[in-house]
């Protein structure tokens, strides 16, 4: 089984939901290089951009937990957000822009629901002792895509230039990848 991301066989309607992230309190800011990112740029050359995650409102938030099914809810009352990545352009030499491999601070697992995204690779890694890194699968979400991941995991987005990427975000501070795949799969 795949420890670290599953696409899921299920939508959610979010049409008409506001993803504005203006006067929307701040969940996290993901600014910081882990270990993970100076391990990757050690082995690539990569441009690096950070991401912000903002709590959804309540119509966005009441309307995702609504099509959430009762068991996961039974699990842990998960924190709907808006994550967001505004890259910028590239160098003259083509360098790709990522966002580098890093564990979530304050989530061990969410379900992304992928809207505003533009074929950017999101890719997961094992990390040695030492400070070796090796890429062990990616993904490239579409619009309307659902996918579980396993953000305990180091991961990284290969960025599209000058593109905005956003989306909803289901956090899970205490249920495991696994138990939610698990009640989801029911």
């Amino acid at each position: 089984m795949n420890e670290f991301f599953k696409k899921l066989n299920i939508k959610f309607d979010i049409e008409n939901l506001s993803m504005t992230t203006e006067d929307k309190k701040l969940v996290d800011q993901y600014v910081t290089w882990q270990k993970y990112g100076a391990s990757l740029a050690k082995k690539q050359k990569f441009i690096p951009t950070h991401a912000t995650g903002h709590y959804a409102d309540d119509e966005a938030k009441n309307k995702i937990l609504k099509q959430l099914p009762k068991a996961v809810l039974d699990l842990e009352m998960p924190i709907i957000g808006i994550l967001e990545l505004s890259p910028k352009e590239s160098d003259q030499n083509g360098t790709p822009i990522v966002f580098p491999p890093h564990i979530d601070p304050d989530r061990i697992t969410c379900i992304n629901i992928y809207e505003n995204i533009n074929g950017e690779e999101t890719s997961f890694y094992e990390y040695e002792k030492g400070g070796k890194i090796n890429k062990v699968g990616s993904f490239t979400a579409q619009n309307g895509d659902v996918y579980l991941l396993n953000v305990s995991k180091p991961h990284s987005v290969q960025m599209i230039p000058n593109k905005k990427r956003k989306f909803f975000s289901v956090y899970f501070k205490e249920t495991p990848f696994e138990k939610l795949l698990e009640c989801l799969n029911k």
